[in-house]
């Protein structure tokens, strides 16, 4: 049975099939999307399911009222003056990953995605998408979609005009710091008071220039447009405390950057940077420093000083090397100490624990619904950088995060968040570039919180991760429903990660992981419930049942050094995880593509390159 999803777009009603309930095979109708509030006055961004078994000999025509328009997909994804990291870094994996290098010929990914612009306001469209083969043969046509865009803003507010001043970045230990308290608790009141002032379907404009500030709070019909920089104040006196990520948390947070609680409608755009000014960077000895670092591996981009499509180096800490290496997360943690009259040197395991927990991340937003994010750079989180909680009807696309390697930098988090699709993103992450979490042990049924999923990931860039896209480890109430396809993982720990400890509970059913490309990875598939998540059963009680993953089915797929065991399923004897399927699946370029299989169904049909089975 097909679920299906009825948006209310501006007055339009915009029907979208998600993924199926209980079938692992994926879609094969030919449709085209409008992903909730993915448009503008002016703009709209239409996505579609692949027809086509060769991406590489497939484009797609896009009709617009029932005319041809200039450029088809693939060329209008490759245009220099349109083109955003994904789609450069993708290019490049083709021209470096060759049969001659790799030994197969890396599953080439399709283009599922169109900005259609120069809309005109308030107009009714109709688009459809048609399949053609690299000499144009037409193989085959979409429906055709009605939508209307929005109508012009009904104002644009600057933040200069609310009094907001732009300036350097500041760090922790920079001097002066009471009077950049000062400084930065008046820019975070112009700019909140802006935010506060909008008018309905208004937008809060951040102009060029670097805008340090603490906590904003957003609201509803709104868009926060992004064209500079939209700096985090290193100090934890200018954010908000008292962040829980579940109702029975007693691990309690400075709340971030960019807030919303129970707000619709709103976008956050532009061609700007949110910097979240967690950690320092990372020199070539390996020290902090404050001074702008990049990095380049084999197989990335020569792009050392570009800082829209190159690679930061942020230092990588922990519980006790924030102190020195952090600026935001020195910061939180350090109130902690100030409370209790210590300090991080005399402090014992425990209580650095504690105050580790404290750190912001830098965009929280909570039981929203019609959230559109698009064409932002995301750095450097105290914690995780975007966490989306309790909310549905989610639309990512275009957006470029930098966490790389800030502990436990994640990307993305939907955390009981249900009717996400993000595509077109490109991921340098410190943690998790995408992370499903559903509540953890028995206290979680007790919230009236939901599970996770109904979401679909595809077009993507998953450069550093330790999981590209990770399910858990909280799983308690369920993450369902998931299509991760036409993606690159490259340089990644592990591009597919299903883990829960056994107190969590819940399960982990009906994913697809289908036509992606793997290369320089650690481990490609992971699924295991021996993970260890200290603390669990103690704080919110051990869950009746040991989650169990199902009916996950993981096909077409190239993969090229896999260093570590690429298929790995790790059951429990008392629930273990059944009905795991490979097929078509080919590993080259390593010795350690290995299989580790435990208290679990697994079925393989043409999987090829494995060495052996443990």
């Amino acid at each position: 049975m097909k679920k299906i999803f009825v948006f209310l777009v501006l007055g339009v009603i915009v029907v979208c099939n998600a993924c199926k309930t209980t079938s692992l095979k994926e879609e094969t109708d030919f449709e085209v999307m409008l992903p909730s509030n993915a448009i503008t006055d002016t703009k709209a961004f239409i996505v579609w399911n692949s027809v086509s078994k060769d991406a590489e000999q497939t484009d797609y025509q896009i009709f617009l009222n029932g005319e041809l328009l200039s450029l088809t997909a693939k060329k209008q994804n490759t245009q220099a003056d349109k083109i955003r990291a994904a789609g450069k870094y993708t290019e490049y994996f083709y021209k470096y990953y060759t049969e001659e290098l790799t030994g197969q010929k890396m599953l080439q990914v399709d283009t599922l995605h169109y900005t259609l612009e120069d809309l005109q306001e308030n107009t009714f469209y109709k688009v459809q998408v048609k399949a053609i083969t690299n000499d144009g043969k037409v193989i085959n046509e979409s429906n055709i979609l009605s939508f209307k865009t929005k109508k012009t803003p009904a104002a644009v507010l600057n933040i200069k005009d609310f009094g907001a001043r732009y300036g350097e970045k500041i760090s922790y230990d920079d001097n002066n710091k009471n009077e950049k308290i000062d400084f930065i608790k008046a820019n975070t009141k112009a700019i909140q008071t802006a935010i506060d002032e909008c008018p309905k379907n208004g937008i809060v404009l951040i102009p060029a220039g670097i805008f340090v500030c603490g906590s904003l709070n957003l609201k509803s019909d709104m868009t926060l447009q992004i064209d500079g920089e939209l700096c985090g104040s290193p100090f934890a006196e200018n954010y908000d405390f008292g962040f829980l990520m579940y109702k029975y948390y007693t691990d309690t947070r400075y709340f971030g950057l960019i807030n919303a609680n129970g707000a619709k409608n709103i976008t956050i755009c532009g061609k700007g940077l949110v910097d979240g000014n967690g950690w320092k960077f990372e020199d070539e000895n390996g020290n902090p420093t404050d001074d702008y670092q990049t990095y380049r591996e084999e197989s990335d981009l020569d792009y050392r000083k570009e800082k829209t499509i190159g690679l930061i180096k942020y230092i990588k800490g922990n519980n006790s090397k924030v102190y020195g290496f952090g600026n935001l997360a020195d910061s939180c943690c350090r109130t902690y100490f100030t409370e209790k009259g210590l300090t991080p040197q005399n402090a014992d395991i425990e209580e650095l624990r504690i105050a580790y927990s404290r750190r912001s991340t830098t965009v929280i937003l909570r039981n929203v619904e019609n959230l559109f994010i698009t064409g932002v750079t995301f750095t450097n989180p105290a914690n995780h950088l975007i966490n989306i909680l309790d909310s549905k009807n989610i639309s990512i696309t275009g957006i470029i995060e930098h966490s790389y390697d800030c502990n436990n930098g994640d990307g993305i988090g939907l955390i009981c968040t249900q009717n996400a699709y993000i595509w077109n993103n490109f991921f340098d992450c410190g943690d998790d570039d995408i992370v499903f979490s559903s509540g953890v042990g028995k206290l979680a049924s007790t919230t009236g919180e939901t599970g996770a999923g109904e979401t679909k990931i595809f077009c993507n860039y998953f450069h550093h991760g330790h999981g590209g896209v990770a399910f858990g480890s909280h799983t308690a109430l369920g993450i369902k429903n998931v299509e991760i396809h036409d993606n690159i993982f490259c340089h990644t720990d592990a591009p597919f990660r299903i883990k829960s400890a056994p107190a969590n509970g819940g399960e982990v059913a009906y994913i697809n992981f289908y036509n992606n490309a793997l290369a320089d990875i650690l481990q490609s598939f992971i699924m295991s419930t021996e993970y260890s998540d200290a603390g669990t059963v103690s704080k919110y009680g051990a869950a009746d049942k040991i989650a169990v993953f199902h009916d996950i089915n993981l096909k077409n797929c190239s993969v090229f050094r896999a260093w570590e065991n690429s298929i790995a399923v790790l059951g429990r004897k008392e629930n273990p995880h059944y009905n795991i399927n490979f097929s078509d699946i080919t590993f080259t370029g390593s010795n350690g593509a290995r299989e580790i299989i435990r208290n679990a169904s697994v079925n393989k049909s043409n999987v090829t390159g494995l060495l052996s089975s443990k």
